[in-house]
């Protein structure tokens, strides 16, 4: 059995991949870490013995060990995770287009902090998304009590 997690802002998806059978779960997110991992796995009843691999991607799923007893942990970006995906749901079976476009998609991978862990950032970025999506050529201007709730949010994810 292979299971693998995607760590979402608010929902945790799951997929279980036993023998020939594909099933589906969702719940709620929490803190990424073993325990969490443990929890899902026992609020859905599955052996532990039984599972052979877990791929996990999103939130701080890079930060989990490399194993959960004797199952491996692979860590898998999110590029690669939408790529498979794409793969398993609409069935494409021209392998040279997906292979092409998994090879231009994997050949400079971006790894960046979430933005809570960037506070400094979060002015910067907002004034650029403002001036690109703004129609007038003037500067976009965000006042103090927005710059606040923006530095204040806690910006999950």
């Amino acid at each position: 059995m292979e299971i693998a997690f995607d760590f979402g802002i608010t929902n945790t998806d799951v997929a279980v991949q036993d023998k020939q059978e594909l099933s589906f779960y969702t719940f709620s997110s929490k803190k990424v870490e073993i325990a969490f991992i443990l929890e899902i796995l026992s609020e859905m009843n599955l052996d532990t013995k039984l599972i052979t691999k877990i791929a996990v991607t999103g939130g701080k799923s890079s930060d989990l060990q490399d194993a959960l007893d004797r199952i491996p942990i692979i860590k898998i970006n999110e590029v690669e995770a939408v790529g498979h995906g794409a793969k398993e749901l609409y069935q494409v079976k021209d392998k040279k287009f997906r292979e092409d476009l998994y090879y231009r998609l994997n050949v400079f991978p971006i790894e960046t902090h979430n933005l809570s862990e960037r506070p400094d950032d979060i002015l910067p970025i907002s004034i650029a998304l403002l001036n690109r999506h703004t129609e007038n050529s003037t500067l976009p201007y965000i006042s103090k009590d927005a710059q606040k709730i923006l530095r204040e949010y806690r910006w999950p994810g």
